[in-house]
């Protein structure tokens, strides 16, 4: 499907443009070092990744960052970090949806609704903040969807419940 193949173009972009490799996926270090050493019996906010030339980087997100990645964690290194940008990937187009669905574009059919959610993806893939994050292997669009499915799509009577798992 076009949307199929205009996914798999983004994705060899990240792969191909990245960031400075020496900050690869360095924040998803701290996630998964951290998580490793509750695992093993220690604090979260005890664990600190060290960086050569530079100072360390501790784990200072909510806890809830943890307990989202404890799964993906427990992979291995580089099966960890596919998982954990391959997840990050996947929120996009359900960003995408949900931003469709609120806007007046709702009314689109077809052929025409896959296309707007396509170029929406799109846009959404190529702008910083989303290639920074999934680059650096932030949980900032974990968050973003867990806030925007709460103002959305959550039943008003919970509404606030997924805003304060971001928080």
């Amino acid at each position: 499907s076009l949307l199929g193949i205009v996914l798999g173009l983004v994705l060899v972009t990240y792969l191909v443009a990245g960031l400075d490799q020496s900050l690869a996926g360095i924040d998803f270090q701290v996630y998964r070092g951290a998580i490793q050493l509750v695992l093993a019996g220690g604090s979260l906010y005890d664990f600190a990744l060290a960086r050569p030339g530079a100072g360390p980087m501790p784990f200072t997100y909510p806890p809830f960052a943890a307990l989202f990645l404890v799964p993906v964690a427990a992979l291995p290194g580089d099966a960890a970090r596919w998982a954990w940008t391959a997840i990050q990937l996947a929120l996009c187009p359900l960003l995408a949806w949900i931003t469709i669905r609120q806007s007046t574009t709702r009314d689109a059919h077809g052929v025409e609704r896959w296309l707007v959610l396509g170029l929406a993806v799109v846009a959404l893939l190529v702008t910083e903040p989303v290639v920074h994050g999934i680059a650096l292997g932030q949980v900032s669009l974990a968050l973003t969807a867990l806030v925007i499915l709460d103002a959305t799509v959550v039943p008003t009577r919970w509404r606030g419940v997924l805003t304060g798992i971001a928080g």
